[in-house]
């Protein structure tokens, strides 16, 4: 294949991006909230499917049990009730989730 039929495969709209399904983890909600209508005012609001909430690190870490494979980012606070961001995230590597 020469590089003008590559350049034409990737400019083609048959190869449309993969959206990306992006988990919040914060117990404040209005932090939550805002980081919501951040993400949808952004230059990559267009690449999102879903974004979803969690109040706490245990609440994520069981939606990402759950759900595996299906986020792509987990944007979480540092510290929360019953599990904190650190602990979320050593959780997640360890698990694979």
């Amino acid at each position: 294949m020469d590089q003008d039929s590559k350049a034409e495969q990737l400019k083609s709209p048959e190869k449309e991006q993969a959206k990306l399904n992006i988990l919040l983890v914060d117990d404040e909600p209005n932090i939550s909230t805002l980081m919501e209508r951040f993400i949808g005012m952004s230059t990559v609001a267009s690449q999102i499917s879903l974004i979803e909430k969690a109040k706490d690190g245990q609440e994520a870490f069981d939606i990402l049990e759950k759900n595996k494979g299906k986020f792509g980012v987990v944007l979480t606070d540092g510290q929360m009730p019953r599990m904190g961001g650190l602990d979320l995230a050593k959780k997640i590597k360890a698990s694979g989730a």
